[in-house]
């Protein structure tokens, strides 16, 4: 059973769709576009993990977006978990800033 009712509601739509689609892990990193054979191997260009959401989010270390969401996590005094950095609009703005690719 799908709820009709809107989760996410943010002033820009574009956030609203990157954060959405990250929740859902239905977005343009590596590991998902393998998934659907968009991707040769779903690895990170970075660092030769899977490119995952929780990867891109507080794993990478070559991750200008990682670097910045963990910093952010830790100086708010937050666990820098994926379910947290997804639900605290604080750290939307840092992932939106930071991004320098298409999700």
């Amino acid at each position: 059973m799908v709820s009709t009712k809107i989760k996410y509601l943010h002033p820009s739509r574009h956030t609203e769709v990157i954060i959405t689609r990250l929740r859902f892990g239905k977005c343009c990193l590596n590991a998902y576009l393998h998934q659907i054979g968009k991707h040769h191997d779903g690895l990170c260009h970075h660092c030769g993990k899977p490119e995952t959401v929780t990867h891109f989010l507080t794993e990478c270390p070559n991750n200008a977006t990682c670097s910045a969401v963990v910093a952010a996590s830790k100086k708010l005094n937050l666990r820098p978990t994926v379910d947290i950095i997804l639900s605290d609009s604080r750290l939307h703005n840092i992932i939106m800033s930071t991004l320098d690719r298409k999700i």
